[in-house]
């Protein structure tokens, strides 16, 4: 797939304030000097391309984002801020482009040269990177030491000059041989004569002490474990526990018996209670249907009514007739009087006649208080002052019945606290009848775990052993004192026999701790050991570098094959046919290129020429053809894109219309060329020669 830039999106970058390119396939961007061609150049370099740095670049603060395409499905974002460039989306995609495409495919401010530092702009080095594995083969040869890169193998035996790892290697197999014959005489004299014997004994004597040891660590460490669960046991049996379990106990006790002797009391004032809540509720009664002010109404006020109100009539009947008298005010006020008494009088009794139920309740009331009371009750003083007279009763019972309740939440309390500690100690529940029996067999308890703990500290004591040096493993045999004394005294026995043996050895022995580096002090066994270890050590340095001198020495004559054949594969790909037809193309003139020793040359059809004896023009045509030749080549025929930062501007004016020639046709084949240029006729070139054939594929910016 072809990979392009889409577009660039620049804000506030060096002189550009603003600028949104959409870009075609060839895209001439003119501006004069200090318009900002060189800030779009390195702005394009440092967010495309993560070897940006080599260029020695201005940093870049501006806004912006170039999207290409073509490298996934979708369109990806590049800018000076993003951490993946380019190279990390090639490698991910398997492409298998060059980390370091970006000096192929830019040339900055005019540069055509792949190396600036070389003799004609290019060399075998670029070369390499580009075209094959070359780096990777000089790199792993350079890793390899020039004294063994001349060394070789012959009849199994590693030949060549006695310096680095070579020397290091004759060293050692001088230092192995000198080991191997010290072992072998000790070996004759110490390992195979009786004074070993002797030690063998030695060992498996302190061997099976060493087990007795063990055993007796262990031993340690079971009487204390045992210690430690008797006490634990105890633990949960402290005297302050049981005395405050004992506590409980008798505050459960007392308790009960109180709350027995108050619910016998409370038995006794039960009658008394009964009648104060009837009295209670017979008030309530009374006073909510106010059954004192419920009689039949006086038959005089409604007589006195009705006497006033006919006397009113009479007055005002009168002085109708004889309207010389003054009564009509006065018989007026007595008429309204007389109707006002009626109408009370009328009210009372029609009250009277609909709470005929209210003075039936009335008299339930005064029936039952006289049962029970034997005496009758004429209203609610008699009823409220029976009451006074049972309140001190009923009040007692209630403060009796809530200091009941109370008494009883705190039995509960207490008992449950009793079962907890039992829960705690014994981890099961005590019925609450054999408390005071199970409390003594706790105490009993007790007094035979103290017993235990000290006779398990006894034997402990005679054992010896700190904490610190218990062992929780099982030994082989167990621990016995006896035992141990024997096997103490055959040791001392042998020790004695063996020092006699000894003083022949000594000798011997410090040739060994020379080489070991033990003190001469150091038992025998040690150093022997010592010994066989460090023949190992160093016959095992010895094996290790022989291998590593081999392997560097077959690598060698390999990799020297492989730079033979990569030299004929950089001359073949350096004259492939998109190298060759764009050197053609370019120059006008040279035809082949060719790579002697560190230098390239070009051939026309007369003569070779190096690559920097040429003119600066002529140079540059060869450098751009080969940049976009080895460019076309390492894509494998997928075009990409070009950045061009006037990379015609030293040729001559008649070879640059074959330059942008080239870059057309280059186009054509579906390569992207970005073109900047602040050269008039350049420009006026493209736009001669570009704009007809590309049409809406070329594009065309300005910037002011």
């Amino acid at each position: 797939m072809t990979i392009q830039i889409k577009s660039i999106q620049i804000n506030k970058l060096g002189p550009l304030e603003s600028l949104n390119l959409d870009l075609g396939m060839l895209n001439l961007i003119y501006g004069h000097n200090e318009t900002g061609k060189t800030f779009l150049v390195e702005f394009l370099l440092q967010s495309i391309f993560s070897h940006s740095k080599e260029w020695n670049l201005r940093d870049t603060s501006c806004e912006g984002s170039v999207l290409i395409q073509g490298i996934r499905p979708e369109t990806i974002s590049f800018s000076p801020i993003s951490k993946r460039k380019i190279e990390d989306y090639w490698e991910e995609s398997d492409i298998g482009l060059p980390n370091n495409m970006a000096r192929l495919l830019v040339v900055k401010g005019g540069e055509l040269a792949l190396s600036a530092d070389t003799p004609g702009g290019v060399n075998r080095a670029v070369l390499k990177t580009a075209l094959t594995s070359q780096a990777l083969i000089d790199q792993i040869l350079g890793a390899i030491p020039v004294t063994v890169q001349k060394a070789s193998l012959e009849n199994l035996k590693i030949k060549g000059k006695n310096q680095g790892q070579i020397k290091e290697h004759n060293q050692l197999f001088s230092e192995l041989q000198d080991i191997k014959s010290l072992f072998d005489q000790i070996e004759t004299k110490y390992s195979q004569g009786p004074a070993r014997q002797i030690e063998l004994q030695c060992a498996e004597l302190e061997e099976s002490l060493t087990e007795q040891n063990l055993a007796k660590r262990h031993l340690a460490f079971c009487l204390g474990e045992k210690l430690k669960e008797i006490k634990a046991k105890r633990k949960a049996l402290a005297d302050d526990s049981l005395d405050n379990l004992r506590d409980y106990i008798r505050d459960h006790s007392t308790l009960n018996n109180e709350i027995k002797s108050l619910n016998k009391i409370i038995s006794k004032s039960q009658e008394v209670s009964k009648q104060y809540t009837w009295l209670e509720s017979a008030i309530d009664v009374w006073e909510d249907n106010s059954l004192d002010d419920k009689g039949k109404p006086s038959w005089i006020i409604g007589l006195a009514g009705t006497t006033i109100l006919a006397a009113g009539f009479i007055a005002i009947v009168t002085q109708y007739f004889l309207s010389s008298l003054d009564l009509f005010w006065p018989g007026a006020a007595i008429t309204i009087l007389g109707f006002g008494l009626s109408l009370f009088y009328g009210i009372k009794l029609l009250r009277w006649t609909t709470m005929v139920d209210d003075a039936n309740e009335r008299k339930i009331i005064q029936v039952d208080f006289e049962d029970k009371f034997g005496r009758s009750a004429s209203g609610l003083t008699d009823l409220k002052a029976q009451k006074n007279k049972l309140q001190e009763i009923h009040l007692s019972r209630k403060r009796d019945q809530e200091n009941i309740i109370k008494k009883s939440l705190q039995l509960e309390r207490e008992k449950l606290a009793v079962e907890n500690f039992f829960l705690d100690i014994t981890e099961d529940r005590v019925n609450e009848k054999d408390w005071e029996k199970r409390l003594q067999e706790l105490k009993k308890q007790s007094a035979d775990l103290d017993q235990q703990a000290n006779e398990l500290a006894v034997q402990q004591s005679r054992l010896n052993i700190i904490e610190e040096k218990y062992l929780s493993a099982p030994a082989a045999n167990d621990y016995d004192s006896e035992t141990v004394y024997s096997l103490e005294e055959s040791l001392q026995k042998l020790k004695k026999d063996l020092s006699t043996y000894h003083n022949d050895l000594e000798t011997l022995k410090a040739r060994a701790c020379e080489r070991t580096g033990d003190e001469v002090s150091t038992p025998w066994p040690d150093v022997f050991y010592h010994l066989k270890i460090l023949i190992s050590e160093v016959e095992k340095s010895y094996k290790a570098l022989t291998a590593e001198l081999i392997a560097k020495i077959g690598l060698t004559e390999i990799l020297t094959q492989l730079q033979a054949e990569e030299d004929q594969k950089i001359k073949r790909d350096i004259n492939a046919p998109e190298v060759a037809d764009l050197l053609q193309s370019l120059t006008g003139k040279y035809q082949q290129l060719d790579l002697i020793n560190d230098q390239l040359y070009v051939h026309d059809q007369y003569r070779q020429y190096s690559l920097s004896d040429l003119s600066t023009g002529a140079r540059e045509q060869v450098q751009l053809a080969l940049r976009l030749g080895i460019a076309a080549r390492v894509s494998g025929g997928s075009p990409l894109f070009l950045i061009l930062d006037d990379a015609f501007q030293h040729s001559d004016w008649n070879r640059r219309e074959s330059l942008i020639q080239g870059t057309i046709d280059l186009v054509q084949s579906g390569w992207q060329v970005l073109y900047l240029s602040m050269d008039d006729h350049i420009r006026d070139l493209f736009l001669k020669k570009a704009k007809p054939v590309l049409k809406r594929k070329f594009k065309y910016f300005i910037l002011d």
